[in-house]
């Protein structure tokens, strides 16, 4: 018998290096878009934290974040040259290539806190 293997994505909720919550699902968007429900409800305030994706910054879900007026997009992966332009352009700081020790700047370093 063979076993399905089901990849999932993560999102999470970052806010004074703490992980305050955090959603999978086989969708990135869905998982995104259960964080945001997520916060809405707790009363987040988007521009105190940062949102972690397992996944690239694609200009989806940069988009997405920015509606919400989230204030900083941090994913394992790059980002899409679209994904710079609209952070840019919402005032967003975003970071691709998160590690543990290491990650890239890409729009706003002056909101980044090391």
């Amino acid at each position: 018998m063979h076993q399905a293997v089901t990849s999932v994505q993560g999102v999470a909720w970052v806010q004074n290096s703490n992980i305050l919550a955090a959603f999978e699902d086989v969708s990135r968007h869905s998982a995104l878009d259960k964080l945001i429900g997520h916060g809405i409800r707790e009363g987040y305030d988007w521009q105190q934290g940062f949102t972690l994706i397992s996944s690239h910054a694609g200009y989806k879900m940069v988009a997405k974040a920015a509606a919400m007026d989230i204030g900083g997009f941090a994913a394992v992966s790059s980002p899409t040259e679209l994904a710079v332009r609209l952070a840019e352009q919402a005032g967003m700081a975003l970071i691709g290539f998160v590690r543990e020790q290491r990650f890239t700047v890409y729009t706003y370093p002056q909101y980044i806190v090391k």
